[in-house]
């Protein structure tokens, strides 16, 4: 299996999960001010971050890759960036995985995938993890809470037991 692509823990293959295509997209941002008389005022804001989709095709019954794709999917939940680097040597440093989409293109007998395409857009990391410290105390508070709330339960449990 030759490794064309890495993604974290995730590795772009000749055979099974394989990437066709790499495509740059570039966006500007605007604001569109209407005026009361029924024109409008166009204000650039800015370039919006760059993104990348990567676009490829599985043939999960003849090659596999139909578990690594779902995996994917996983690590788009899971909202951490990860290094992306092709093996001729484009290095995109730390991405962010905006989306994934897993289609299932053509079916076999008794409803086997046999070909199926994925797209997955990321774009470069240039923060930190946990910008917002009100929301990391927040969820550090929950799970206190809920920890105490578990001991508790636990301690009702025991004294039931007692009776």
């Amino acid at each position: 299996m030759s490794t064309l692509m890495v993604l974290g823990v995730h590795r772009f293959s000749v055979d099974a999960l394989n990437y066709q295509k790499l495509t740059a997209i570039s966006e500007a941002r605007w604001k569109e001010n209407f005026t009361a008389n029924g024109g409008h005022i166009d204000v650039f804001l800015g370039a919006a971050p760059h993104k990348t989709t990567v676009r490829g095709v599985l043939y999960p019954m003849a090659f596999g890759g139909y578990g690594e794709a779902s995996a994917i999917s996983t690590s788009v939940d899971a909202g951490k960036p990860l290094p992306m680097f092709t093996m001729t040597g484009n290095n995109f440093g730390l991405v962010k995985l905006h989306s994934f989409n897993l289609v299932d293109e053509k079916t076999g007998p008794n409803g086997i995938i046999t070909e199926a395409s994925f797209d997955l857009t990321v774009s470069a990391y240039s923060g930190t993890n946990n910008l917002n410290p009100l929301m990391s105390s927040v969820g550090g508070a929950i799970n206190t809470a809920v920890g105490a709330i578990n001991t508790v339960v636990g301690a009702v449990n025991t004294v039931r037991s007692l009776f």
